[in-house]
């Protein structure tokens, strides 16, 4: 996997959540209109800098809403 910091081509901001419609294979469906139950969110169905991130949380690694290790396969099925 890419974690380059510079994540522009493939997490653009404010893009609409692939996994909304269901048809998508590769992207899972939210547990809720908020996002999902570990913490990631989404705003009004789009992928925020917030989605991943939680700026007012210093303790985690790059301020990470969940681990850096379980972060990808929240939204990606691949």
């Amino acid at each position: 996997k890419d974690l380059s910091p510079d994540l522009r081509n493939t997490h653009p901001i404010s893009m609409t959540y692939a996994g909304l419609t269901h048809k998508d294979p590769d992207f899972n469906t939210p547990d809720g209109p908020y996002g999902f139950d570990n913490g990631v969110k989404l705003y009004d169905g789009k992928v925020e800098c917030a989605t991943c991130h939680n700026v007012h949380n210093p303790d985690v690694t790059l301020f990470a809403r969940v681990g850096v290790d379980r972060l990808c396969e929240t939204c990606h099925i691949k």
